[in-house]
């Protein structure tokens, strides 16, 4: 049986098909034959996954089979998310930007290191303690898995520039949230993009 799908307007969808046999509106599931049996051969279009609608903004509220003329329609019914549930959804795939946006290789006066919350603290650490006990440069492997060895200072200079990439990071995405709660439909929400205005 030939199907196809036809958006006919925003908020409908139709996939069609021609029956090879007896008309949709003569067809009676008996003991013997069920719906999946006409499916199968090929007497009805099989509802299935659908095309060619945002699945970011839309949802498929409703499906029904219905006789036109000699073919079969399954009429997809589309409907606009809720604001909230779209909005939350795009917060989610802003936090987890945000998170891949923080861990960036820094590199300050030829010695790199992934940016993290986590590395604030071991540099931080690490710096107090060369402090106290005046102790000799450290090793550690760098965001590429290269030896570095750093003194104090630079250790000091490498947790001044993570701090400064997070607070960058972190005003990006403010705005792009601040600008996120703002929007007042699905589409637009689904449409922003959040892929701008990160630092290098």
């Amino acid at each position: 049986m030939a199907q196809f799908y036809s958006q006919v307007d925003a908020g409908v969808i139709i996939k069609s098909g021609i029956p090879h046999g007896r008309p949709y509106k003569h067809i009676s599931f008996g003991k013997h034959s069920t719906e999946a049996d006409y499916i199968a051969a090929g007497l009805l279009p099989e509802v299935g996954a659908v095309p060619n609608y945002d699945k970011k903004a839309q949802f498929i509220s409703g499906v029904d089979r219905v006789v036109n003329g000699n073919q079969v329609d399954v009429l997809y019914t589309l409907s606009d998310k809720p604001l909230a549930e779209a909005a939350a959804a795009k917060i989610a795939e802003l936090i987890a930007l945000t998170q891949q946006k923080e861990a960036a290789k820094i590199t300050v006066n030829g010695v790199s290191i992934t940016s993290s919350h986590e590395t604030i603290a071991k540099i931080s650490g690490a710096a107090a303690v060369m402090g106290r006990k005046a102790k000799a440069p450290i090793s550690f492997l760098d965001a590429d898995g290269a030896w570095q060895t750093a003194t104090k200072v630079q250790l000091e200079d490498l947790q001044e520039a993570i701090w400064e990439h997070l607070a960058a990071v972190a005003d990006a995405c403010k705005i792009h949230h601040t600008a996120i709660t703002a929007l007042a439909s699905t589409q637009a929400i689904a449409d922003y993009d959040i892929t701008t205005g990160w630092p290098a």
